[in-house]
């Protein structure tokens, strides 16, 4: 169950931009519970192989959707750091921000 949860949340905050990074453990700890509870089931000690699987398997999705919250955070960053560079270079400008934005399209 505590695979399940774990999974679930770090989903919602994986493939946001800036909260991967809370998706990302929660992801990590998601397949691990999900793997130790699907060999807890494989031993007979447990009967919840499906919500150990669901778990397990929405632990894999946490993870990619935390790399794809990554790339976006740092892609978001780059244009940020691009668009304050431009900006600083045409300080005299009153149109720098319009000039840097057309130059970033």
């Amino acid at each position: 169950m505590a695979a399940l949860v774990t999974g679930i949340i770090g989903l919602i905050f994986g493939p946001i931009p800036f909260t991967f990074w809370i998706g990302a453990p929660l992801a990590l700890a998601a397949i691990i519970l999900g793997a130790v509870a699907l060999s807890r089931v494989r031993k007979g000690v447990a009967t919840n192989k499906g919500v150990s699987m669901s778990g397990l398997v929405l632990g894999i999705l946490a993870a990619l959707a935390s790399i794809v919250g990554a790339i976006l955070f740092f892609v978001l960053l780059n244009t940020g750091i691009e668009i304050a560079e431009c900006i600083n270079q045409n300080l005299g400008n009153p149109d720098a921000e319009a000039i840097c934005l057309q130059q970033i399209q």
